[in-house]
Protein backbone atom coordinates (compact mmCIF):
# COMPACT_ATOMS: atom_id res chain seq x y z
CA UNK A 1 0.00 0.00 0.00
CA UNK A 2 1.60 3.08 -0.97
CA UNK A 3 1.43 6.48 1.30
CA UNK A 4 0.41 9.75 -0.64
CA UNK A 5 1.46 13.04 0.96
CA UNK A 6 -0.43 16.18 -0.05
CA UNK A 7 1.23 19.24 0.70
CA UNK A 8 -0.93 22.43 0.67
CA UNK A 9 0.83 25.59 1.07
CA UNK A 10 -1.15 27.99 1.28
CA UNK A 11 -0.02 31.60 -0.26
CA UNK A 12 0.80 34.48 2.34
CA UNK A 13 0.62 38.08 1.46
CA UNK A 14 0.86 41.10 3.22
CA UNK A 15 -2.08 43.50 4.23
CA UNK A 16 -3.04 45.97 1.37
CA UNK A 17 -0.16 44.78 -1.24
CA UNK A 18 -1.51 44.21 -4.73
CA UNK A 19 -1.34 40.99 -5.98
CA UNK A 20 -1.30 39.65 -9.59
CA UNK A 21 -3.76 36.89 -10.22
CA UNK A 22 -3.50 34.62 -13.40
CA UNK A 23 -5.27 31.96 -15.03
CA UNK A 24 -4.38 29.84 -17.95
CA UNK A 25 -7.06 27.60 -19.93
CA UNK A 26 -7.18 25.42 -22.89
CA UNK A 27 -10.09 26.58 -24.11
CA UNK A 28 -10.93 30.57 -24.08
CA UNK A 29 -13.75 31.06 -21.95
CA UNK A 30 -16.78 33.43 -23.32
CA UNK A 31 -16.54 35.34 -19.93
CA UNK A 32 -14.62 35.38 -16.73
CA UNK A 33 -15.07 36.87 -13.64
CA UNK A 34 -12.49 37.39 -10.39
CA UNK A 35 -13.42 37.77 -6.98
CA UNK A 36 -12.11 37.81 -3.46
CA UNK A 37 -14.46 36.04 -0.29
CA UNK A 38 -13.68 36.04 3.14
CA UNK A 39 -14.76 33.15 5.77
CA UNK A 40 -18.34 34.33 5.98
CA UNK A 41 -19.01 34.01 1.55
CA UNK A 42 -19.02 37.67 1.52
CA UNK A 43 -17.44 39.13 -1.39
CA UNK A 44 -14.30 41.92 0.18
CA UNK A 45 -12.30 42.57 -3.00
CA UNK A 46 -14.27 43.29 -6.03
CA UNK A 47 -13.28 44.32 -9.13
CA UNK A 48 -12.83 48.66 -9.24
CA UNK A 49 -14.66 49.30 -12.08
CA UNK A 50 -16.73 46.43 -13.54
CA UNK A 51 -14.67 43.37 -15.38
CA UNK A 52 -11.45 44.57 -15.36
CA UNK A 53 -9.69 41.14 -16.27
CA UNK A 54 -6.50 41.76 -18.89
CA UNK A 55 -6.35 38.86 -21.73
CA UNK A 56 -2.74 38.42 -22.85
CA UNK A 57 -3.98 36.10 -25.10
CA UNK A 58 -7.87 34.40 -25.60
CA UNK A 59 -6.21 31.53 -22.80
CA UNK A 60 -4.44 33.37 -20.49
CA UNK A 61 -5.95 35.59 -18.29
CA UNK A 62 -5.16 38.04 -15.16
CA UNK A 63 -6.17 40.53 -12.72
CA UNK A 64 -4.25 42.65 -10.64
CA UNK A 65 -5.93 43.03 -6.65
CA UNK A 66 -5.03 44.93 -4.03
CA UNK A 67 -5.87 42.17 -1.19
CA UNK A 68 -7.66 43.02 2.00
CA UNK A 69 -5.67 45.08 5.00
CA UNK A 70 -7.15 42.76 7.73
CA UNK A 71 -5.12 39.78 8.84
CA UNK A 72 -6.97 36.56 7.86
CA UNK A 73 -8.07 33.84 5.50
CA UNK A 74 -9.86 34.73 2.26
CA UNK A 75 -10.76 32.91 -0.39
CA UNK A 76 -10.12 34.03 -4.75
CA UNK A 77 -12.38 32.52 -7.20
CA UNK A 78 -12.30 32.92 -10.96
CA UNK A 79 -15.52 31.67 -12.62
CA UNK A 80 -15.11 31.00 -15.92
CA UNK A 81 -18.49 30.43 -18.47
CA UNK A 82 -18.53 28.24 -21.46
CA UNK A 83 -20.84 29.53 -24.44
CA UNK A 84 -23.74 27.56 -23.42
CA UNK A 85 -23.10 29.67 -19.75
CA UNK A 86 -22.17 26.56 -17.82
CA UNK A 87 -19.74 27.76 -14.86
CA UNK A 88 -16.61 26.34 -14.25
CA UNK A 89 -15.07 27.60 -10.59
CA UNK A 90 -11.44 27.37 -9.53
CA UNK A 91 -10.69 28.66 -6.14
CA UNK A 92 -7.84 28.41 -3.03
CA UNK A 93 -7.05 29.90 0.00
CA UNK A 94 -4.44 32.53 0.92
CA UNK A 95 -3.95 34.23 4.38
CA UNK A 96 -3.22 37.77 4.87
CA UNK A 97 0.01 38.23 7.80
CA UNK A 98 0.36 41.81 9.34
Amino acid sequence: MAILDIIHKRADYKAGETRRFEMKTKVPPASAAFDVYDKSGAVVVAPPNGNDIVYSDPCDMYVNRVVPDKPGIYKWQWTLWDVNSKAYYISNDFEIVP
